[in-house]
């Protein structure tokens, strides 16, 4: 009889474990589905993984108070594969980029520790579009109209779809400033998270928007 409660026990136990599991899968992918909106405004940022620099969000928006040189927040699913995120975002110091960042896989902490891809704002005036395999390799650069302003808000969007990557930056009333289309035929990465980055500047992020492309 003994033998036979111990068999039962064994059973619910399982059975516990193995809903408790389910549960914590669910959550996840729930987590991680698309669209995402970030928690800033409610002061939080409990998704996010940090490489490297000093984020902590201020004031409703993300904030790396830091100029190390390719300090990365990532956050989503491995397995997203077309999808735009769009950020604002802010340089505050008088040099260096930041920008976002999507299909980021296998990431670490160090300047160009991944496999993805980076659009990000550069001063005095340059859109960038680079591809990381734990080093930069420059896709396209663009002239900003008007040129970029420490401190001053613009509006980032970065899409990939199959093979096709395509980086806008705007004014924050939505004024195109400058667009880089770029096909990706040297073995595109398909798949992977999204995230920020910084490249030798502090910057501020906030109402990042991830979306699926149709």
């Amino acid at each position: 009889m003994t033998a036979g409660l111990s068999k039962t026990a064994l059973v619910v136990v399982a059975s516990i474990l193995c809903l408790v599991t389910f549960f914590f899968l669910y959550v996840h992918e729930r987590e991680q589905s698309l669209p995402y909106r970030d928690h800033f405004a409610d002061g939080k940022m409990d998704e996010w993984m940090t490489f490297g620099g000093a984020w902590q969000v201020n004031n409703g928006y993300m904030l790396n108070d830091s100029d190390d040189i390719g300090a990365k927040l990532i956050t989503g699913s491995k397995n997203l594969r077309n999808y735009r995120i769009t950020s604002d975002i802010r340089l505050t110091n008088a040099f260096g980029d930041a920008g976002i960042l999507l299909r980021v896989r296998n990431a670490e902490e160090g300047t160009n520790a991944f496999n993805g891809y980076y659009a990000g704002i550069r001063l005095p005036n340059q859109l960038l579009v680079g591809k990381m395999d734990f080093g930069f390799r420059p896709l396209a650069r663009v002239v900003v109209k008007d040129g970029v302003r420490a401190g001053t808000w613009y509006v980032l969007s970065f899409e990939a779809k199959d093979c096709t990557l395509v980086a806008t930056a705007s004014t924050a009333e939505r004024k195109l400033l400058a667009t880089a289309t770029v096909v990706d035929t040297d073995a595109c990465h398909t798949h992977g998270a999204f995230g920020l980055r910084s490249f030798e500047a502090g910057g501020s992020w906030k109402n990042i928007h991830v979306e699926v492309l149709p």
